[in-house]
């Protein structure tokens, strides 16, 4: 009995193992490995009878997005872990460019697996594209179209839900838009941005103060839309030309330009004198007793007390428009030189300028000398210096070169101010004849002065008194004289001297810097007259005798 239940055990044992074994079988050929992508496989239901399975590789469903192509992601097929992926019969389209869902079958001796392609209907594109150059913020325009839309993630990192989209932009830049639709599918959308120009141009700009005339020269440039057009400012007014080069009449130390770039841009710069024609101010001496000082730009002055005559030091930028002769009323009585000064600021609108002067040329009457002068005429100062050439604010009021006008024992010259910023001496016109005066007058007038003044004797020339045989007997004795002298181009002094005759002129002018400096109407003529900017005219010296003229400089 026992050795039958040795046989039943046996027997059962030898059962449990057979079915311990299949299913170990059964569990290797579950997880037998594919020869397909690792992790990659998407198992297709076969019949529950058949030894035959069939791998889909990737994605399924597939998802892509219209029109790109679609890649085959692959398959294997086995039977009893043998591959028979040779035997693999696929059929089915997958028409990319319309939207919608399509099958692809794979079969093998009646086993089907399918996989499933879903074109999305998704589009997005940049409808807005400029190409002319902007400095004002302006939106890129993108355009989402269909049903599987999802979200779009801006340049910023924001995300919105909208399909048309409007994303402002102020500068240049590469600005990504990514669109996503419901399968996670992404377009990716890149706008570069270059049209953007809110930079201004740049450049440098010089003056040359020369002749009478600013010359403003710019170099300009802007990278993107180029200088359109240049506005120049004196300080009085802004002129706009096209041109980069510029020129005043008269001399304007203190420019600027502002330069415009096509978008409207603008910086505005400073223009730098090329110190031509401008010299610097020379100051009075340390201790020097100065009673009275203005200054600007343009101009600058300072009155030095001495013990027995007065230093007036003029700085001006440009002597040819700066330096006038004041008139009093021509044919009607001489005046005062606070009066002519006054009288200027009147006619000409001086109230908030700086203006020094002196008493200007003699006076002489040549009325009796005149045939068409009236008996009323003859008993008048006429407004003609001692001899024979008058010009006032570029007014010629005299031109008398005959003989019968002319005093030849006297040795008189005529002083102007050049165009260039010079005193000019025309001495001793007395000399000449009177087709040589007529010609010389004539020239005089052509050139182009302002003013001139006509009196004794040039004083000094080329920074030398001139020789005593030329000045005569004029300077001697120790006489109350009006006398101005220019150091450089723009630094004059007027002397106002009380007493001192030549011999101490002959070591106050040199001393002084002086290279040209010439006498004008001294004795009870004498006057010194100062007005500060925005103040009256005072009568620094002198002043008690009315006179034909002054010599006087005024800010611009």
């Amino acid at each position: 009995m026992d050795a039958d239940r040795d046989s039943i055990i046996s027997k059962d044992t030898i059962l449990i193992g057979f079915v311990a074994l299949a299913v170990i079988i059964l569990i290797v050929l579950l997880i037998l490995p594919s020869k397909g992508k690792p992790g990659s496989q998407t198992p297709t239901p076969t019949s529950p009878k058949s030894n035959i399975n069939i791998n889909l590789f990737g994605d399924n469903p597939y998802h892509l997005l219209q029109g790109k192509k679609y890649e085959e992601p692959g398959y294997e097929a086995y039977e009893n872990g043998v591959s028979i992926s040779y035997a693999v019969k696929k059929s089915g389209t997958v028409n990319t460019s319309v939207p919608g869902k399509y099958e692809i079958t794979y079969e093998v001796d009646g086993v089907i697996a399918r996989r499933t392609v879903i074109v999305s209907n998704l589009t997005a594109s940049v409808i807005e594209d400029s190409n002319e150059y902007t400095n004002e913020n302006y939106n890129i325009m993108v355009l989402v179209k269909g049903s599987d839309y999802d979200k779009t993630i801006l340049p910023n990192g924001n995300t919105t839900a909208e399909k048309a989209i409007e994303y402002e932009v102020s500068q240049n830049g590469t600005y990504n838009f990514t669109v996503t639709d419901i399968y996670n599918n992404q377009i990716k959308l890149v706008k570069n941005v270059s049209n953007f120009d809110k930079e201004p141009p740049t450049g440098t700009c010089t003056n040359k103060l020369d002749l009478g005339k600013t010359y403003v020269e710019v170099k300009a440039s802007d990278e993107k839309t180029g200088v359109s057009r240049y506005v120049y400012n004196n300080g009085e007014k802004d002129t706009s030309s096209s041109n980069p080069k510029y020129e005043y009449n008269g001399l304007y130390k203190n420019v600027s330009v502002t330069l415009y770039d096509k978008l409207g841009n603008k910086a505005t710069i400073k223009c730098v004198s090329s110190g031509e024609g401008a010299t610097a101010p020379i100051k009075p001496p340390a201790g020097a007793n100065i009673i009275k000082s203005a200054e600007s730009d343009t101009l600058k002055v300072s009155i030095e007390k001495k013990s027995n005559y007065y230093v007036t030091r003029v700085w001006v930028l440009d002597p040819y428009s700066q330096i006038n002769r004041g008139l009093a009323n021509w044919g009607s009585s001489l005046a005062q030189a606070a009066t002519i000064t006054k009288n200027e600021i009147s006619k000409y609108g001086y109230q908030n300028k700086i203006i020094v002067g002196i008493n200007g040329s003699g006076f002489y009457s040549m009325g009796s000398w005149e045939p068409s002068c009236s008996a009323s005429c003859k008993n008048q100062y006429n407004k003609t210096s001692e001899g024979g050439i008058s010009i006032a604010n570029s007014q010629v009021l005299r031109s008398w070169y005959q003989d019968s006008m002319v005093d030849k024992s006297r040795n008189d010259a005529v002083y102007t101010i050049s165009k260039e910023g010079y005193i000019d001496v025309y001495p001793n016109t007395n000399s000449y004849s009177e087709s040589a005066r007529k010609t010389l007058f004539d020239s005089i007038i052509s050139k182009g002065y302002r003013n001139t003044w006509m009196f004794r004797p040039v004083i000094m020339q080329n920074g030398k008194v001139v020789d005593s045989s030329i000045l005569g007997t004029f300077l001697n004795g120790a006489n109350k004289r009006s006398i101005v002298c220019q150091i450089d181009r723009n630094n004059y002094v007027m002397l106002t001297m009380l007493s001192h005759g030549i011999s101490e002129l002959r070591t106050i002018l040199p001393n002084l810097g002086c290279k040209t400096a010439f006498n004008l109407d001294g004795g009870g003529s004498i006057s010194l007259v100062f007005k500060s900017k925005n103040g009256n005219v005072e009568t620094i010296q002198g002043g008690g005798r009315s006179i034909v003229d002054t010599f006087y400089f005024v800010e611009k």
